[in-house]
């Protein structure tokens, strides 16, 4: 049986906006789940680690969400997209 656990996600990119307010620009990179009681990370094929922001001793920190209910996502047209449905 598989379940997923959490979304993993990263900070690509910030900026500040009118107010001078930092904002961060985040992206989901992959998922925690659990298959068959081992907890497994996989991190989608196109993320380059090395490109993201680092800390000053060059780590990249992930962050680690609960799943969001995928069936309140929508595209711009008001079409509810699914993880395996692209959006376009």
């Amino acid at each position: 049986m598989m379940a997923k656990l959490y979304d993993v996600v990263v900070t690509v990119s910030k900026y500040k906006d009118k107010d001078g307010s930092t904002k961060y620009i985040n992206e989901n990179i992959g998922s925690v789940l659990d298959i068959n009681g081992n907890k497994k990370l996989v991190l989608k094929s196109h993320i380059n680690l090395a490109a993201l922001q680092k800390d000053d001793q060059g780590k990249v920190w992930a962050t680690l969400f609960e799943p969001r209910d995928n069936s309140q996502t929508k595209h711009q047209d008001g079409a509810k997209l699914s993880d395996d449905q692209p959006p376009f």
